[in-house]
């Protein structure tokens, strides 16, 4: 089977399936291996989207645009309930979109404990993770 490498989203579900598929073990996954998410509509979450956990040496550009090619500016909306972009591990260029309404809520405390922390709402970066952002808006 073909290595995929680039993938045009319009809806959740897509894009999670391609973030599922270039993660470590995925279908697509390979190290040293440079992908792009073209992302062609606005995205309204329901769920938060998965976290970019890429092999060793692997990068991926998400990018908004207009369906043709060109840059575009898209939105990612976490309807003020669900986590925008995670990257675990790898190199990620988010470049023309939106992230608004993104939350990641800490869990409740239990028995006189603290609650975990709601970390990175529209992006965290963990410390196996490079991130490079181009024309993003947080709202």
């Amino acid at each position: 089977m073909p290595l995929t490498t680039s993938f045009t989203v319009a809806d959740e579900t897509d894009l999670n399936a391609a973030i599922r598929s270039i993660d470590a073990g995925g279908a697509n996954a390979v190290t040293d291996t440079a992908y792009v998410i073209h992302i062609t509509a606005t995205i309204s979450l329901a769920t938060d989207l998965l976290a970019l956990n890429l092999d060793t040496g692997s990068s991926v550009t998400i990018a908004g645009t207009d369906g043709a090619g060109a840059a575009a500016m898209q939105t990612i909306d976490g309807n003020d309930s669900y986590r925008g972009f995670f990257a675990y591990a790898g190199s990620v260029v988010l470049q023309d979109l939106t992230i608004a309404g993104a939350r990641a809520a800490g869990g409740a405390g239990a028995s006189g404990g603290g609650g975990g922390a709601g970390l990175g709402g529209g992006l965290f970066v963990g410390a196996g993770a490079s991130v490079t952002l181009q024309s993003i808006g947080f709202t």
